[in-house]
């Protein structure tokens, strides 16, 4: 189940990034386009326009999360150092929800703050990663 808990994280957030990087090709070629800056609450009308037909499988994502997270906690197979690492990366998922789904200020700054949550992601996913090879030697 940890494992599959993992491999959701990184392959939902993986794909709210490419969305986000998406946005950002978007909001680039908007701003070309106008010859001026395309406010950050134009490209939110945009974003909001894609997850409200994709409501339910991005809920899905998120109960399947709590549901695996859930069924990790209530094992009591890992010890506390590795279950703070879920909860940060379960916390890294939901952060990159928020950068990708509400884009603020101006393309850069969209920009900057996909970089460092897929960073802060993978830098977490590795970690996890190593700490679960030790349970399964």
């Amino acid at each position: 189940m940890a494992g599959l808990v993992k491999t959701h994280i990184d392959s939902v957030s993986a794909m709210y990034l490419r969305y986000g990087y998406r946005i950002v090709g978007e909001w680039q070629q908007g701003n070309e386009g106008r010859g001026e800056p395309v406010d950050a609450s134009e490209m939110r009308q945009v974003v909001n326009s894609w997850v409200a037909a994709e409501k339910p499988i991005l809920k899905a994502y998120e109960d399947n999360l709590e549901y695996g997270l859930r069924l990790i906690r209530d094992s009591r197979h890992y010890d506390q150092n590795t279950m703070d690492l879920f909860d940060q990366l379960a916390q890294a998922f939901y952060d990159c929800h928020s950068v990708v789904f509400y884009p603020n200020r101006n393309v850069e700054t969209y920009e900057n703050e996909l970089i460092d949550t897929e960073r802060r992601i993978r830098q977490l996913s590795q970690e996890l990663e190593r700490k679960l090879r030790v349970y399964n030697n």
